[in-house]
């Protein structure tokens, strides 16, 4: 029916919106990273890994990507709708802080989502990621999967692994084709996804 074609149409859209404000976010916490934290890059992350994972920082601001995304005009409910911000109690303000981010790529390449790594061991949860979202399901998706495709592919191997630096630290060392869960369980669609290749 029509309604049912406008809905699917206005899904559509608003995957796409996420879709781009996670781009823009993304380039801000690249930014942040290059500036805020260029010895984390010498010391713990290759250039090339920073590059081939698109790693960036969120700083130890909570209000710094909220004011980046009003300056560029992106509304902020679609950021909370993201989960790049939290709504609590009447304020609003950036979920990921003082936090090394890694992008969560689906197959294509397009960022669905955000893990972000404590890199002082101020907090309590190691990994902090992106809620659930029409785009963005933890049990659906894998870490690394975008970057692992083109030697999956060749090799019909994957090495599944606990968390996203396992992944980046095999892969400067010439493995891969490696993946990591998203959170503690390992589920039937990931599985599944891992099947596909």
């Amino acid at each position: 029916t029509e309604e049912e074609k406008l809905k699917i149409e206005e899904e559509q859209k608003k995957k796409e919106s996420l879709i781009i404000v996670n781009r823009f976010a993304n380039r801000s916490f690249e930014q942040k990273l290059e500036e805020q934290k260029p010895e984390y890059i010498e010391n713990r992350v290759p250039k090339e890994v920073k590059k081939t994972f698109r790693i960036g920082y969120a700083p130890n601001d909570w209000q710094e990507l909220r004011k980046a995304a009003k300056k560029e005009g992106y509304s902020e409910n679609l950021l909370i709708e993201a989960g790049l911000l939290i709504k609590k109690n009447d304020k609003i303000y950036d979920r990921f802080r003082n936090r090394v981010i890694f992008p969560i790529f689906n197959n294509r390449g397009q960022i669905l989502g955000f893990s972000g790594r404590d890199i002082e061991g101020s907090s309590d949860m190691k990994y902090i990621n992106t809620p659930e979202s029409v785009i963005f399901s933890k049990k659906e998706n894998l870490f690394g999967i975008f970057q692992a495709l083109p030697v999956l592919k060749e090799t019909k191997q994957i090495y599944l692994v606990e968390g996203n630096t396992d992944v980046t630290t095999l892969h400067y060392l010439g493995i891969k084709n490696t993946v990591a869960k998203l959170g503690t369980a390992f589920s039937e669609k990931q599985a599944k996804l891992i099947k596909r290749y």
